[in-house]
C-alpha cells in the first residue's frame, strides 16, 4: 500500500493523529518541551487515509532524537483500532535518516506498552541504523506477588506501626524529600523543581508522601503513562527512615491504592542504564515482584 509523508504544523499534526500510543507522544506533554533548534511533526498517510506520526526534535549540531526531553517516545495515529502501521514506520524511518545524514536516535517504551507496535518500530529503525543500547525495564502487576525478602521487608514496616499514606501529597514537598535523598547518595536529579511542577500541570501526576507520624519518612511521583499503565518517576527515602524498609511499604501501600482505580501495571522504570546494570536496583525491583522488559535505544550509522 502506498503511503505519502509531509511535515505539518503542531496543530494540523494533532488535529490529524490525536490518539498517541503513550503520554509522552500527546499534545499535552508536547507543549512542555521544545527541541534546542526545532520540531518536526512528520506525518504519513496512506490509501485509507488512516494516519501515523512522529515528533522529532533536531539540535544545533543537527542529531534528530526521538523522544528529545522524555523517557521514550513512540508515535500517534488516527484512530486507536489501527493495524500495526509498518509501512507508515518504515517511511518515517527512511526520511528521518535521509535527511539527519544518518545522525538519529530514538528511545522506545518498554515493549509491555504496546509489543506489536514496538516491535515493527524496532524493525523499521533498526533496518537503517544500529541497537546503540538496550535496558532491561521492571514493571509489576497492582497486586504483585513479592518475594520472600520483600514480604519479610514488608512485615519489618508493618510491625514499626505509624506509616501513613498521603495521596495528595505537596507536590514541592515531594520533589524536595526526593531530591534531599539523591543529593545524600550523590545523584542528580535528572529535572528541577520546576520543571516537574510545570509537567504536573500539563500530564497526570501523581504525588505521594510517607509520613512516620507527623515526620516525612518517603515521597514517591508518578505519571499516567498509558490506559491503565503508571510510571515511577522518582522516589526516595530519609536516612532516618531507611532501616526500617519505608520504600518496600511506601510500594505496597501506593499499587494498593492504584489497584483500587483500575491501573494494572505499574512501570518501575529501567534497571540498566545504556545497557549498564545497576545490580541493587534490579534486585530491590525484581523483589517487588517485577518482570523484566527490554527498552530499545535505537541510532543511525553516524552516531
Amino acid at each position: 500500500m502506498a503511503v505519502h509523508l509531509d511535515i505539518v504544523d503542531r496543530k494540523t499534526y494533532y488535529r490529524t493523529v490525536p490518539h498517541p500510543a503513550t503520554v509522552y507522544d500527546s499534545v499535552e506533554f508536547a507543549l512542555t518541551v521544545s527541541a534546542v533548534c526545532g520540531t518536526l511533526y512528520i506525518l504519513v498517510t496512506d490509501e485509507d487515509d488512516s494516519a501515523v506520526g512522529m515528533v522529532w526534535g533536531k539540535d544545533d549540531v543537527g542529531t534528530w532524537a526521538a523522544p528529545f526531553s522524555a523517557p521514550y517516545a513512540l508515535c500517534s495515529m488516527s484512530r486507536p483500532d489501527m493495524p500495526v502501521p509498518l509501512q507508515a514506520l518504515r517511511a518515517i524511518a527512511r526520511y528521518v535518516d535521509a535527511e539527519s545524514y544518518g545522525k538519529w536516535r530514538i528511545v522506545l517504551p518498554p515493549e509491555f506498552y504496546a509489543p506489536a507496535l514496538i516491535h515493527s518500530a524496532v524493525e523499521a529503525f533498526g533496518a537503517l541504523g544500529h541497537e546503540l543500547f538496550c535496558d532491561r525495564n521492571y514493571a509489576h502487576p497492582a497486586l504483585a506477588q513479592m518475594s520472600s525478602v520483600a514480604r519479610r521487608n514488608l512485615r519489618k514496616a508493618e510491625r514499626h506501626g505509624s506509616f501513613t499514606l498521603v495521596t495528595d501529597a505537596d507536590a514541592g514537598a515531594v520533589y524536595d524529600l526526593i531530591a534531599e535523598h539523591h543529593r545524600q547518595l550523590g545523584y542528580e536529579m535528572a529535572m528541577t523543581r520546576n520543571q516537574v511542577l510545570a509537567t504536573a500541570r500539563a500530564i497526570p501526576m501523581d504525588f505521594f508522601m510517607v509520613t512516620d507520624g507527623d515526620i516525612p519518612a518517603a515521597a514517591a511521583y508518578y505519571q499516567h503513562t498509558a490506559p491503565h499503565i503508571v510510571q515511577m518517576i522518582n522516589w526516595g527515602d530519609t536516612a532516618e527512615a531507611r532501616p526500617l524498609r519505608v520504600t518496600n511499604w511506601m510500594d505496597h501501600a501506593i499499587s494498593l491504592y492504584y489497584a483500587k482505580l483500575g491501573i494494572s501495571t505499574i512501570d518501575l522504570g529501567p534497571g540498566t542504564h545504556h545497557g549498564i546494570p545497576n545490580e541493587g536496583l534490579e534486585h530491590f525491583k525484581t523483589s517487588l515482584g517485577c518482570t523484566v522488559s527490554l527498552k530499545h535505544i535505537i541510532a543511525g550509522h553516524a552516531l
